[in-house]
């Protein structure tokens, strides 16, 4: 064939063209789009690109939007949150103690016209703190700690110029008028390990009760006085659990319980006075009570890691035959040699209401 320059010209033309075009596709690979096909080319079905499907917005969980806390959401509280505070407001009816008669009147059959049932402890209110540090991941460590000392009551037998006798003298000895006082305080201290598996949570540590209680009687006249101040200090371990009833998104309901057995330290001093017999006598004391406690609390959940909470709970310490010395049971020892009534038990229940912070 004769090569003319026109055919030269019209091949070097065709060659740049092809090279154009082959340069636009892989730029346009190079950004990431699909070079379409030359017009008229068959494109083979197995290679026809299919539809990308359009991605469906996951839902969304609202345990993390409002979880946080022990009852943040469906999630465990150890997994969500490294450390939450307690800080609220207890408030306990303590049950009297034993009734001991303190007067009667020996021209009516011995009536019983002033006891201790007449001073009623009625309820207290008292501040407590609760403090939980993530362990590991299945595992945490509780501080907690409660004060009540407000528990008191009275009663008075007023002066009518009738005679009354007591049971802390003899025969034939009377009185025109009784006023009865009692006090009593509590504070409790606890450290426990807590293991939680699903929706209970394991726990077992060490627990420190405080109990004291004061108790004055007096007469006149003649004149005569009995005041005793006792001590009790209770060291133990306890085992317990908590279980989750309910774990909504804001609202969660468990029930809780711990007993142990605990050593008691206690101490009393009884001063008389009057027809009473002057006296100052101090007595130490040991033995065991037990101590049980149990309740049921609601968490509302205000936003994430801030919650609401109320419960009640029930509490008793002693048990019948040795457990706490009371200060009303030691009455009967007046004019006696120093001796302790640890036969005493207290018992509690109440409400509990605070926030709950965790972070």
């Amino acid at each position: 064939m004769r090569l003319t320059p026109s055919r030269v010209l019209l091949a070097l033309a065709c060659t740049v063209g092809a090279g154009a075009h082959h340069l636009h596709a892989e730029t346009l690979n190079f950004l990431g789009d699909d070079v379409p096909p030359p017009p008229g080319t068959a494109v083979p079905v197995d290679e026809v690109p299919a539809e990308t499907p359009l991605a469906v917005p996951s839902p969304v969980d609202e345990s993390s939007v409002y979880g946080g806390g022990k009852f943040g959401g469906k999630s465990s509280p150890v997994s969500r949150c490294c450390v939450c505070l307690d800080v609220g407001t207890i408030y306990l009816y303590r049950a009297n103690p034993d009734n001991q008669i303190l007067m009667t009147n020996p021209a009516a059959a011995d009536a019983v016209v002033l006891e201790t049932d007449d001073a009623d402890l009625d309820w207290a209110a008292g501040l407590q703190f609760t403090l939980t540090a993530q362990w590991d991941a299945c595992h945490d460590v509780q501080l907690s700690y409660f004060s009540i000392n407000e528990w008191e009551g009275a009663a008075t037998l007023a002066d009518t110029g009738t005679d009354y006798e007591t049971p802390f003298t003899g025969v034939g000895t009377f009185f025109r008028s009784g006023q009865f006082a009692v006090q009593s305080e509590l504070q409790s201290f606890e450290a426990n390990f807590r293991s939680h598996q699903c929706k209970w949570t394991w726990l077992y540590g060490f627990r420190y009760l405080n109990l004291s209680e004061n108790a004055t009687f007096g007469t006149g006249p003649p004149d005569a006085q009995v005041t005793v101040d006792v001590e009790n200090h209770l060291y133990g371990m306890q085992i317990g659990g908590e279980g989750r009833l309910m774990d909504g998104c804001r609202l969660g309901i468990d029930v809780w319980g711990k007993a142990g057995v605990y050593y008691n330290d206690n101490e009393q001093v009884c001063l008389t006075s009057g027809a009473f017999g002057a006296g100052a006598i101090t007595h130490d004391d040991d033995g065991i009570a037990f101590v049980g406690d149990a309740g049921v609390r609601a968490l509302y959940c205000l936003s994430h890691g801030c919650s609401l909470y109320a419960g009640y709970q029930v509490l008793w310490l002693g048990m019948d035959s040795d457990g706490l010395a009371l200060a009303t049971k030691q009455f009967d020892k007046i004019g006696g040699p120093p001796a302790t009534d640890t036969t005493g038990d207290a018992f509690y229940h109440g409400l509990s209401f605070g926030i709950e912070i965790c972070h």
